[in-house]
């Protein structure tokens, strides 16, 4: 599990972790709502909850994570989205989710 990185780094490791990781084990991801500066220190975005599961949840997801959620600067707000967008697409019925 990637947990309290940035996004991004997530995404660009989740392959990585999951080629090389026993095919029953569960792999996935935190981050936080950082982004690292040249300078080697985190500096604050305001993610909106969309944007993070959209541009970068997602992604994990397609690249095998199986455990998503969210760290230092992702909040309540966020992983009420990751639940329901990913509730919609499970059961099938995004028609219904859109806009809700």
């Amino acid at each position: 599990l990637f947990n309290c990185t940035s996004p991004e780094i997530v995404r660009e490791a989740m392959p990585v972790l999951r080629a090389a990781a026993p095919a029953d084990v569960l792999v996935g991801g935190y981050a936080n709502g950082f982004v690292t500066a040249a300078s080697g220190q985190g500096e604050y975005r305001d993610l909106s909850p969309e944007e993070y599961l959209d541009s970068f949840v997602r992604p994990w997801i397609s690249s095998g994570a199986s455990v998503v959620g969210g760290c230092c600067g992702i909040f309540p707000k966020h992983i009420q989205a990751i639940h329901h967008g990913l509730k919609c697409e499970t059961n099938g019925a995004m028609e219904e989710c859109m806009g809700a």
